[in-house]
């Protein structure tokens, strides 16, 4: 039996046709045995979508150099297929991925890391492609990370995930929008006067608000101005204070 297909390139598609056979074990109309295309760089999907292997190798690349992600590499496909006629049209982001992962599978992809314990293929693999914390040249002895314990850590037996998610360092929102407009104001040796509940931000974070008042002290022209600017955002910042410390 001939049916058609479409053939996904890099830069554009292209119609054609295949012979497929009924599949003998599931006998359903739409369950048929295509030919095996790997030897004419081409990965067949469905036998109604084929994908060459230049596409599906060029987000690899893409991916592996850049962190590409599928978005972004489909939306410069669809680009390149405009360019080439306005009719034409690229597949689903959904479908490319399911494609794309499917064609790994049969790939060898080797990132030459070794474990000089486990080998290649260690039984545990902790990985982390997010970067969010102080860099080590900030550190000094005195500092401890967030996550350090001793006797007087307080002790909670057990806390939610979902709760966990919320944890700023300043809890309070109007706290917050008292530091924001702080750092949003002219730097000067004096507190701005048209910022109110300024005693109460002292009382709840004494700590934090002599950190500012420092910072205000010094105005721009200490070395650290940057320095103390960044970390005071990063306090006040809403998201999860864990961050700090990753």
């Amino acid at each position: 039996v001939t049916k058609p297909i479409t053939i996904y390139g890099l830069t554009f598609s292209t119609p054609a046709t295949s012979e497929v056979l009924p599949c003998p074990v599931c006998c359903h109309a739409h369950h048929s045995l295509g030919s095996d295309l790997g030897t004419q760089g081409l990965f067949s999907w469905n036998n109604r979508i084929v994908f060459t292997h230049e596409l599906l190798n060029a987000f690899t690349s893409a991916f592996t150099a850049s962190e590409t992600p599928f978005s972004a590499f489909c939306l410069t496909v669809r680009q390149a297929y405009l360019d080439h006629s306005r009719e034409m049209e690229f597949c689903s982001d959904e479908t490319f991925v399911q494609v794309w992962f499917r064609f790994t599978q049969i790939q060898t992809l080797d990132s030459g890391m070794w474990c000089p314990t486990c080998g290649s293929s260690p039984g545990v693999v902790i990985a982390d492609g997010i970067s969010l914390r102080t860099h080590v040249s900030k550190l000094t002895a005195s500092i401890q990370p967030p996550t350090y314990v001793d006797e007087t850590s307080e002790k909670i037996e057990s806390i939610s995930s979902y709760h966990a998610r919320g944890l700023p360092a300043i809890i309070q929102r109007d706290m917050q929008n008292i530091i924001n407009k702080i750092m949003t104001a002219p730097a000067t040796c004096n507190t701005p006067d048209n910022i109110s509940d300024i005693v109460k931000l002292g009382n709840l974070y004494p700590q934090l608000w002599a950190f500012i008042q420092l910072y205000l002290c010094n105005g721009t022209k200490s070395v650290y101005y940057k320095s103390y600017r960044d970390l005071i955002q990063q306090i006040t910042a809403p998201d999860i204070v864990l961050q700090l410390c990753m």
